[in-house]
């Protein structure tokens, strides 16, 4: 499975680049289409639940690697990142999948992922995109399958089936939550904000301490109107990023221990954001290098 990367900075007009040059962007939307011949991927999905609180054996489990050497099952995969853009909603991935043994069935029971399937909308599945260049793994994107659907095929031997994932910032925007009924800084206003969308029935959703990176900002905003009134996450952090200049995002992140969350949420303050190297698309950027490094005979 290889990809070309197309990547947006502002609004939606396209910037085709070639498959071994990522453009790196501050504040942007990034797109991966593949095939044609560029980067190989692997995509892994945690199917079972009971490994979830372990942030390295969810990926080792049996059929959770769809890009296996044995059986690459991906035909094609687009990751779309829209850094602190509200106007382009949450970060989602669309994945093509290979399904001529009809694994990815729901009725099928004889397949091994029978017991997990269909896919449920609100809990959703964790799946981990990632670039791979030698040996080395750069993560893409980090989310919950949410969306099965399968295409009328022409031939047996032509069955797909096409998976929507949302990362956890996808999920996080439309949730609707009370807002600060009076002025905080923005840094403590983002906590306020996660904290408050966590608890909200069936729709909420938890961003662990641990996978919280909010830079200090004592930027005062300004409350909802009229204060405490009921609004999407969305809303609330584009109203922190309006008026303290700051960007929010998700970035996907390779766990180092089992209860290393697998992404980032980042709030950065104005001058980090000023000052940052391409924060928002740090994977892309260093999967450029490796890329240019392979490409230039040394060893990854």
């Amino acid at each position: 499975m290889a990809v070309q990367l197309r990547v947006t900075q502002i609004g939606q007009e396209a910037l085709v680049t070639p498959a071994s040059t990522l453009l790196a962007t501050q504040v942007g939307v990034e797109t991966l289409i593949g095939p044609p011949p560029g980067i190989p991927l692997q995509v892994l999905v945690a199917w079972n639940a009971s490994y979830d609180t372990d942030s390295l054996a969810m990926w080792a489990q049996p059929y959770s690697d769809l890009t296996d050497a044995t059986r690459n099952r991906v035909r094609a995969c687009v990751v779309h990142v829209g850094a602190g853009m509200p106007d382009h909603g949450g970060d989602y991935a669309d994945l093509e999948v290979e399904n001529d043994d009809l694994r990815f069935t729901s009725a099928n029971t004889g397949s091994p992922i029978y017991p997990y399937l269909p896919i449920d909308a609100t809990a959703g599945r964790p799946v981990r995109i990632c670039g791979r260049v030698g040996s080395a793994l750069y993560p893409l994107f980090f989310g919950f399958l949410v969306k099965k659907t399968t295409p009328l095929s022409p031939r047996p031997d032509a069955r797909v089936v096409r998976f929507r994932a949302v990362s956890p910032l996808g999920r996080l925007l439309p949730v609707t939550c009370p807002g600060a009924a009076t002025g905080f800084a923005a840094a403590d206003l983002v906590g306020y904000i996660l904290d408050a969308a966590a608890i909200v029935p069936k729709t909420g959703y938890r961003v662990p301490a641990a996978a919280r990176a909010i830079d200090a900002d004592p930027t005062l905003i300004r409350p909802s109107d009229p204060p405490g009134a009921v609004e999407a996450v969305g809303q609330q952090l584009a109203r922190v990023a309006d008026q303290a200049g700051g960007a929010y995002f998700v970035r996907p992140v390779l766990a180092a221990s089992a209860s290393e969350p697998n992404y980032r949420f980042v709030y950065q303050a104005r001058a980090t954001k000023d000052a940052a190297a391409d924060d928002v698309t740090y994977s892309g950027a260093q999967l450029e290098a490796a890329v240019a490094y392979e490409q230039a005979g040394a060893v990854v």
